[in-house]
């Protein structure tokens, strides 16, 4: 039989191929995504096949999917992934059964993982037989199985927010193996439940992690703490959080920073240059053509104002003026900005949601810093 062309943009006699090749699978009781799929090649050639308008989800004459067929031949992680973008994670066969019902019954590990990363809700997915992927593993599941599948759900509830489950499952996932327990990495990711749950803004489910015992100075292949992850995500409850259940702020990545310091490196390249500052003037009301305080226009800016009849000027507002400004900033208290820095003789921008929560997690992570030196 005809091979997939292997051009990256096909024309239209190979596209004209492959439809030929997917008609004469149909006719056999397979489709030409299955066929990939079983040889390990879907994952690399999904976006020649997908030029020639073919359906992914169609299926063979047992009702099975190609990510059902993925997880039967055992080519897992990359075949899996393409599909998810299909929704085929959660499309049975004639017997009810899930791509999640056949990997556990394959102890399919890396299939497990991502299925359960993916499509969290086919745990509970019930079969013609009234079994779930769940029954599964306590009826037949070996002990790595149902550690990984256990380790997996985990991570897939996390990934979801779904704290009520992340605390029944924590202290289970605790008595795993060293492979599988509560610090484990996943093996996919290689981040830990608790990592997972900082990437993901899951402040909930960090509370309960922590409560059962996760360690908050486990760091990932990069070097990262949960802690560094939880103040690069500008995540002020997560860091104290984290901080009050012992995690180390002096803690370096591989790269040689502490959350702090990399907070103070990452600030440096957002602060605000001089043009955002004068642009965020403008955008307040300030007007193109306005003079500051050493008699120099603004910047000029298009403006549909400046093509209709000219308004009468307004009384200068002193926030609105460079003037002023400088005078409330020399009389007022000299406030620190995001950065550490007090005002100087410019504009000031107000601070953002982001910038907020970055000043925040200085202040606290400077004090944590300065209890540990």
């Amino acid at each position: 039989m005809a091979t997939v062309p292997n051009a990256l943009d096909l024309k239209e006699g190979d596209k004209a191929i492959i439809r030929q090749m997917d008609e004469h699978l149909v006719s056999i009781g397979s489709t030409i995504f299955i066929e990939e799929a079983k040889k390990g090649r879907l994952n690399e050639r999904l976006h020649r096949l997908a030029q020639c308008n073919l359906d992914p989800g169609r299926r063979d004459k047992d009702g099975r999917t190609p990510a059902i067929h993925a997880v039967i031949a055992g080519y897992g992680i990359g075949e899996l992934e393409c599909m998810w973008a299909y929704d085929l994670f959660d499309v049975a066969d004639h017997n009810g059964d899930l791509p999640l019902h056949f990997a556990v019954r394959l102890s399919r590990l890396a299939c497990i993982e991502r299925l359960l990363w993916h499509a969290v809700k086919t745990a509970l997915g019930k079969n013609a037989q009234g079994l779930t992927p769940i029954d599964l593993v306590a009826a037949c599941g070996g002990k790595e199985v149902t550690e990984r599948f256990c380790h997996a759900l985990l991570c897939g509830y996390i990934r979801k927010g779904n704290a009520e489950e992340v605390d029944r499952l924590a202290p289970i996932v605790k008595q795993g193996s060293g492979e599988c327990g509560l610090d484990s990495p996943a093996m996919y990711t290689h981040t830990t439940p608790l990592q997972h749950a900082c990437w993901l803004h899951a402040t909930a489910c960090i509370q309960h992690l922590l409560r059962h015992g996760a360690d908050p100075n486990v760091c990932d292949r990069e070097g990262l703490s949960p802690v560094r992850i939880a103040a690069s995500r500008e995540d002020v409850t997560a860091v104290k959080a984290l901080l009050a259940a012992g995690a180390d702020p002096l803690r370096k990545d591989r790269l040689g920073y502490t959350p702090r310091s990399f907070l103070l490196k990452r600030g440096e390249a957002l602060k605000p240059s001089p043009e955002r500052k004068c642009m965020a003037m403008l955008e307040a009301g300030g007007k193109p053509t306005q003079k500051d305080w050493m008699g120099s226009a603004s910047i000029p800016i298009p403006s549909s104002e400046s093509k209709s009849e000219p308004e009468p000027e307004p009384e200068p507002k002193s926030e609105r003026n460079y003037a002023a400004m400088l005078e409330i900033l020399k009389a007022g208290p000299l406030r620190k900005d995001w950065m550490g820095s007090a005002p100087s003789a410019s504009i000031p921008i107000p601070l953002s949601e982001s910038e907020r929560n970055y000043a925040a997690i200085l202040e606290i992570l400077e004090a944590a810093e300065g209890k540990r030196s």
